[in-house]
């Protein structure tokens, strides 16, 4: 369907709109609440998304928690942007799967034709990279995209291959501190997560935490950083009185 409006728009030399939304923090409710009710938030917000579209706009699930909407009578880049904004803020309006309230907001990310891509896949894909910018900025927001989208896209792909080998390579290191009381006393320690990469220094946890999250790392990071050697570098501390703290 969509590379059928391509043609269309090229022949008319019309302008089309791809934007990919994607809920912020759907993994929690997921893990929280369970896969059903994961299922049933994201039927709903399909639901929400269908119920703006006009006539000749498309939406499709791209998988997870991402959406993707094709827009087929822009304007201008501002109405996109205004329109995407609307999306965004029906999204926040409250939800009721089996008796849950739910509260989810989304970031999206704009592509334009020809502007930013000739192919349905150009499109998409490009449309990912600037939902990818507006998450990392602040989440529920909208990003256009733009050329250095492309770069940000690459250091992300090269920084989530980095941290799988430094699971294994044992790049990771763990620094402890006291945690005091007002009087003075030791209540407890902390357990700093720190990586030092043997090229790129010491990344920070500001840069690697989010794609650790999204990449489902950090499971296997915090039981193999915080694992069977922490606890016996730890020996004789209660583990009640242990934070982990990544940075």
């Amino acid at each position: 369907m969509l590379e059928a409006a391509l043609i269309e728009a090229r022949k008319r030399a019309r302008t089309l709109a791809v934007l990919f939304i994607d809920l912020d923090r759907f993994k929690q409710i997921n893990d929280t609440l369970g896969h059903a009710i994961g299922d049933g938030l994201l039927r709903e917000v399909a639901a929400r998304l269908g119920s703006l579209l006009i006539a000749g706009d498309l939406i499709g699930r791209m998988g997870g928690d991402e959406f993707t909407v094709f827009l087929s009578h822009p304007l201008d880049v501002q109405s996109v942007i205004r329109t995407s904004q609307e999306f965004l803020a029906a999204l926040r309006e409250p939800y009721r799967v089996d008796g849950h309230e739910l509260f989810v907001t989304a970031s999206a990310g704009v592509a334009l034709f020809p502007q930013h891509g000739n192919t349905a896949g150009d499109l998409v894909h490009n449309a990912d990279l600037a939902m990818y910018g507006a998450k990392n900025a602040s989440k529920d927001a909208v990003e256009v995209f733009v050329t250095e989208d492309l770069a940000v896209g690459l250091e992300r792909l090269r920084l989530e291959n980095a941290l799988r080998r430094a699971l294994e390579n044992g790049e990771f290191e763990i620094l402890y501190q006291p945690v005091m009381r007002m009087d003075g006393e030791i209540d407890g320690l902390e357990a700093l997560l720190t990586w030092r990469h043997p090229i790129y220094g010491t990344i920070s946890p500001k840069q690697f935490i989010p794609i650790a999250e999204e990449a489902g790392l950090i499971v296997p990071m915090v039981h193999g950083c915080f694992g069977r050697l922490a606890w016996r570098a730890l020996a004789g501390v209660k583990r009640d009185t242990l934070q982990f703290v990544f940075q």
